[in-house]
């Protein structure tokens, strides 16, 4: 006889069950104390009524519907939305209800330490082996035997090896194959609880992922009840479908949803903000345990050489509880019934009347104070965009829906941009439409696919747009419009003269032309839009001096010219810039000074006269220099040719009548000299006289 491997899911059956029918399995379990007894009945977990998506990936989920007497209302989630479930749940139970609590299960319940207790998956003869000395009744072929376990072992037959029970019995230990065997009953009621609640927590590890929370209404009679919460959801999008008309546009906007929620949306309304709430995880699921400092024995104030004993000292201390850990595993103390702070709050709880009509949608969802103890005041919630669609949605779990949330004509002129950001040899004419936008809210970014008349003509974004803003919507190239730039040199030129004490300061500018061409050789006229980025030199902007743009921002300035069908237009901006140079009126050349006094430069008549004062005296002084270094050449040459001379008379000799000749031409030159030294003593005279007077003249004294 071949040996029979029982799984681990077979043992709830054969350990459990064989000599029961399922209706005594039922009564058995129904008779089993009961430690708390549950005055609440469970009822199917009401619908799914409104969702609030938000564009920063956060949904808030709101349940409603009516419930009769003491109701649990059962909700799963994820181990992940459980804490944000738990942070942000709001309960309200309206006319004379309350709210009891909010129960959840975070540590380990009874099943699963039964289900941690037997391990791994074992066979019939493992399992029965772990429980050696339970007492047990075996049935077999008609006929049943009491015993108590002593073992199981393997025999070798000769075709085969058989697994066999040994059983201690009134008269000794009697062998029973297990193959022959058709019920095994354990005599020990506990132990068969013990062995239901294991494969019971089998029959969850299967679901370990999923966390349930417990939702008390406390009340009497016909109500309803909501509650809503916060969890993560896709980030909702928008499209936008953009049709061309004269002098308007209509603009079309389609939001895109996902339902991942494992639940289907039957019907639910549906609301959609774009605002950005702050939003962060908790750990609230998990129970954490404070750690505190250990004395030990000190305490107690034995005397330091008492040699202290105990029988526990081999066993292991309990391990640290972490916040870590409890974070990752979701394990801890306590367990069972847990809470949001609403037990015994609420209406009827301390002998309020309930309000007579109930509360509309509103104010049910913006008085979270109803059914609870009025703790905190809740501010009112302000997004930035909202979108309410009128119609109820369906959406089936795991399925994507993109929904029309507005369609509105707005004002709009369609035209030919042309961005110049400086780059001359590329310019490109663009398709564009200017919208205003007159919705009664904001536009938030997205993708815009843009008709003319029932026609594709190109995709675009639009940005955040806020109540009557305006925005440009770039859909294409404009090929029937040939743009091109020339720039003037830049000139340069003098406007005033400002003169204080040593210094001079120039204001000047600096100027040049843009010169645009536009040809238009499409059979339709073009109303072109040029949006300049204007230049710059040493750190500073030019600005427009003609023509006057239709607008400015900063550094851009905007210009529109009608450009006709099969045509050129020509559009030519000056731009200028001003600037000063400061510099010392003694470094000023002359010649500046005559170009300064000759043209249209602007100054004052005293700084008219000083600076021809100035000049004269530097023409005058220049002069001066010219005959100094003149005279000084001349000199020069003379003492050279006395060298010279000297030097002849010298090999000559004094006394001969070829010397006599030299020495009378000596005497000539040192005349000469002397002359010389005289007239660049007097000029050297003036030269100090003009520095005094450029001085005088400099200092304004």
């Amino acid at each position: 006889m071949k040996p029979v491997i029982f799984g681990f899911v077979w043992l709830l059956s054969s350990t459990i069950g064989l000599c029961q029918t399922p209706d005594d399995m039922s009564r058995e379990l129904d008779s089993m104390p009961n430690v708390i007894a549950d005055t609440y009945h469970v009822t199917p977990t009401l619908p799914l009524t409104r969702i609030v998506l938000y564009s920063s990936g956060v949904g808030q989920m709101e349940h409603a519907g009516i419930v009769d007497g003491n109701v649990r209302q059962q909700i799963r989630f994820s181990g992940h939305d459980v804490d944000d479930v738990l942070k942000s749940l709001v309960v309200v139970d309206d006319s004379g209800g309350r709210v009891a609590a909010v129960e959840y299960q975070p540590a380990p319940d009874a099943e699963a330490t039964a289900a941690n207790t037997l391990g791994q998956p074992l066979t019939l003869a493992q399992t029965l082996q772990q429980l050696r000395g339970e007492a047990v009744t075996l049935r077999f072929q008609g006929a049943e035997k009491e015993g108590i376990i002593f073992g199981v072992e393997n025999r070798q037959m000769p075709d085969s090896t058989l697994e066999m029970l040994n059983l201690l019995t009134a008269h000794g230990i009697e062998s029973y194959a297990l193959n022959d065997l058709t019920e095994i009953n354990f005599s020990q009621r506990e132990l068969r609880d013990e062995l239901r609640r294991a494969m019971a927590g089998v029959a969850k590890s299967r679901q370990a992922s999923q966390k349930q929370l417990d939702l008390l209404f406390a009340g009497s009679g016909r109500r309803r009840v909501t509650f809503a919460y916060v969890v993560d959801a896709p980030v909702w999008r928008i499209s936008y479908r953009l049709e061309k008309r004269p002098d308007a546009v209509v603009l079309q906007g389609w939001a895109h949803v996902n339902n991942v929620t494992g639940n289907d949306w039957p019907g639910v309304e549906l609301v959609l903000r774009s605002g950005q709430p702050t939003t962060f995880h908790a750990d609230l699921f998990a129970p954490l345990i404070a750690e505190r400092p250990s004395l030990g024995w000190s305490v107690f104030g034995f005397p330091e050489n008492l040699n202290l004993i105990s029988q526990w000292f081999g066993m292991a201390p309990p391990a640290r509880f972490s916040q870590q850990r409890s974070r990752r595993l979701g394990i801890g103390f306590g367990g069972g019934m847990g809470g949001m702070g609403f037990g015994g709050f609420g209406g009827g709880s301390d002998g309020n009347e309930a309000a007579s009509d109930p509360p509309s949608q509103d104010e049910m969802r913006l008085n979270l104070t109803r059914g609870v103890e009025p703790v905190a005041e809740q501010g009112r919630a302000v997004q930035e965009v909202q979108f309410r669609l009128s119609d109820p949605v369906n959406l089936e779990s795991g399925k994507s829906a993109s929904l029309p949330i507005f369609s509105q004509q707005l004002p709009a002129t369609s035209f030919s941009l042309v961005i110049d950001n400086g780059e001359t040899d590329n310019l490109i004419s663009r398709r564009a439409i200017e919208l205003v936008n007159t919705t009664p809210h904001a536009l938030v970014p997205g993708p815009v696919s843009v008709m003319d008349s029932g026609a594709f003509v190109g995709d675009s974004t639009l940005e955040r747009l806020s109540q009557q803003g305006t925005a440009r919507v770039l859909y294409g190239i404009d090929r029937g419009l040939i743009v091109s730039r020339t720039d003037t040199p830049h000139v340069d030129s003098v406007n005033r003269i400002d003169v204080s004490r040593e210094d001079v300061q120039a204001h000047r500018r600096e100027s040049f032309d843009i010169r645009l061409k536009l040809r238009n050789e499409d059979s339709e006229a073009r109303m072109v839009v040029y949006d300049l980025q204007l230049s710059e030199s040493d750190g500073q902007l030019f600005h427009i001096a003609s023509p006057d743009p239709v607008d400015t921002n900063l550094d851009r300035a905007i210009f529109r010219v009608s450009v006709p069908s099969a045509a050129s237009q020509e559009l030519v901006i000056r731009l200028e810039r001003d600037y000063s140079d400061t510099m010392r009126l003694s470094s000023v050349s002359t010649s500046l000074i005559d170009e300064w006094l000759r043209g249209d430069t602007q100054m004052s008549p005293s700084t008219r006269d000083k600076l021809t004062a100035l000049a004269t005296l530097q023409r005058n002084i220049s002069e001066n220099e010219a005959t100094l270094k003149q005279l000084g050449d001349e000199r020069q040459q003379l003492i050279d040719e006395q060298k010279r001379t000297r030097s002849n008379i010298e090999s000559l000799g004094s006394d001969t009548a070829p010397a006599a000749t030299f020495t009378a031409a000596l005497m000539e030159l040192e005349a000469s000299i002397q002359k010389l030294n005289q007239q660049i003593a007097e000029h050297t005279k003036v030269a100090r006289q003009f520095d005094d007077q450029r001085a005088e003249l400099m200092t304004g004294k």
